[in-house]
């Protein structure tokens, strides 16, 4: 699925309002334009309409735009598979609501990897150890391919949604991107920090295979977290199943919020 990088492309396959059986909504001028702008807007055509796929701050989204006579699942008027969608995320106001979009994700070839669970932490939750380790600093171009290679090593790009290259790139020369290593120049760690007003989003956590277990990841999370200020509020999701990230996050003041997130994939 290759992203949509032109407006009058997406006028023309009627990006502005979209139905179906997953969602409904109403996209305006200016969201599709912030979304083409930001490589975040994809489509895959479909015989009875189009499935719209739109990464966002927090993970990822799916539409279906339908035409009058509704949405026709069966496996002869599907496209072939071609591991074009990566991730798909039921959200919170859509749980009661699964039973239908699990059939139509399932109709399409997407099984359910796993969950995803939100955390948050404010100034006051917050537990940060004494002793702090060194090297923690904003990634630098020359660590372009070392961070690709940590998230590659850390993460499965069809559930976790890492960046590709090119955003990579463009989350180092905005200074999104934190890393902690030592004066040869080896990375031990990475991690993307995004700031929304008050909110302090915390994605991609990544430390090296061969340096767990040694207070890197740690030492990355209590960075993000050890200047908020009054008012300010950290979030971040992990995956249900992962008891170590789970438990790491909670010592240092992160807190379950019970809203869980279905991963879906079509592998």
């Amino acid at each position: 699925m290759q992203p949509i990088v032109h407006y009058e492309e997406a006028v023309a396959k009627g990006a502005f309002h979209l139905g179906g059986k997953i969602t409904n909504i109403v996209w305006a001028p200016d969201d599709v334009k912030q979304m083409i702008s930001k490589h975040s807007l994809y489509l895959e055509e479909i015989p009875s309409g189009n499935l719209w796929f739109c990464r966002s701050e927090y993970r990822s989204r799916l539409f279906f735009q339908v035409d009058a006579s509704g949405l026709s699942i069966g496996p002869e008027s599907l496209p072939p598979l071609c591991g074009c969608v990566s991730e798909i995320i039921l959200s919170p106001a859509l749980q009661e609501k699964k039973k239908e979009e699990r059939a139509v994700l399932e109709a399409l070839f997407f099984v359910r990897e796993s969950t995803a669970l939100l955390m948050a932490c404010t100034k006051k939750d917050v537990s940060v150890p004494e002793n702090s380790l060194p090297g923690y600093r904003k990634a630098e171009s020359a660590d372009l391919d070392s961070v690709r290679k940590l998230n590659d090593a850390c993460f499965d790009r069809l559930t976790d949604a890492i960046p590709t290259e090119e955003e990579l790139a463009d989350d180092i020369g905005n200074g999104r991107i934190w890393v902690i290593g030592n004066d040869e120049g080896t990375l031990f760690g990475s991690m993307l920090v995004q700031q929304y007003n008050r909110r302090r989003l915390i994605r991609h956590v990544a430390v090296s295979p061969e340096w767990r277990n040694k207070g890197f990841g740690t030492a990355l999370v209590t960075a993000a977290i050890s200047d908020l200020q009054p008012g300010e509020r950290a979030i971040l999701w992990v995956k249900e199943e992962n008891a170590a990230a789970i438990r790491l996050y909670e010592r240092l003041g992160f807190q379950p919020q019970n809203r869980l997130m279905e991963i879906w994939t079509k592998r």
